[in-house]
């Protein structure tokens, strides 16, 4: 046997049963894997050492395992790729809390909400009376919420304060935001965020115009049927994303997802890159997507 079949034998032997493992909920924390990659300097240098010997197998074998551990704590902790859904525990946290609060007017007919942050855990809802109530946790929870407010149209953004870069992931940083907005107003929204995990549940919302821009996340995201034509623009970095909207709503896609994984089986194939649902004609509830992106992951559930 060739010596490198020793490392991708044992690495996707590994992943695999890793990834059954996580399916059948046997869970662990990975945070721990944020402080492995200098062994992968140690591997490269016992492969060195090892050349053309009878521990070479042995070596390439255990490097073959810890790989496929590094790439799946990684992913875990990021990305969020290897679960069908995710939570976000608000409860226990180490560091401080930050309350955002502006309050509802009924002459507000017409919402704009722009949230641009960083590394973080975060959900939106329309759990409030408000007109946004958001909590930040974790050691990155400075943010600035800025509203105005002109004839029927209010605005608000929702920024944090800190470089995004300095964001990191691993123990004791687990940043967390969770928003709500009142749910009267029609609304256009555009959220941008980096390494980020993200429950958006707009199904109680009138959504107007969705714009996403992400980096490296795991996005979930609900429409309702609230609004007669929403429009939804994607723009993706390496992310998992799956977007739900209800069976009802008629379905346009326009996709420029390139070497992106995607599913659109259950959609009547107009071109290259449109697809629509076959019951879009007659739909009263109708939903535009222009979704674009790297190396990603995109799904549409009908629920």
């Amino acid at each position: 046997m060739k010596k490198g079949h020793y490392f991708w034998g044992s690495f996707f032997v590994a992943f695999g049963l890793i990834w059954i493992a996580g399916k059948m909920h046997f869970t662990m924390d990975w945070d721990f894997t944020s402080s492995l990659y200098p062994l992968i300097l140690v591997f490269w240098g016992l492969l060195v050492l090892t050349k053309n010997t009878i521990a070479k197998p042995v070596v390439s074998a255990t490097f073959g395992v810890f790989m496929a551990v590094l790439i799946y704590g990684t992913a875990s902790n990021i990305f969020g790729f290897f679960e069908d859904e995710f939570s976000l525990n608000y409860n226990d946290r180490k560091f401080g809390k930050q309350e955002y609060v502006a309050s509802y007017t009924a002459d507000a007919a017409y919402g704009y909400f722009e949230l641009s942050t960083g590394a973080t855990a975060f959900s939106v809802n329309s759990n409030t009376d408000s007109l946004i109530h958001a909590l930040a946790y974790g050691k990155y929870n400075e943010y600035t919420l800025t509203t105005s407010f002109a004839d029927s149209l209010v605005k608000i953004d929702l920024s944090n304060d800190n470089d995004s870069h300095s964001f990191r992931f691993g123990k004791g940083e687990k940043n967390s935001l969770r928003i709500s907005l009142n749910p009267k107003p029609i609304w256009d929204m555009c959220l941008d965020y980096g390494a980020a995990k993200g429950e958006i549940n707009l199904s109680q919302f009138k959504v107007r115009n969705l714009a996403v821009h992400t980096g490296a996340t795991s996005t979930v995201i609900t429409l309702g049927d609230k609004y007669q034509r929403t429009e939804v623009n994607i723009e993706m970095g390496v992310s998992s994303f799956k977007l739900k909207i209800p069976k009802e709503s008629g379905i346009k896609i326009y996709s420029d997802l390139g070497l992106s994984s995607k599913n659109f089986g259950q959609f009547t194939k107009l071109d290259k890159d449109t697809y629509i649902s076959s019951n879009f004609e007659d739909a009263a509830n109708k939903v535009f997507v222009d979704i674009s992106g790297a190396l990603s992951n995109f799904k549409i559930e009908r629920y």
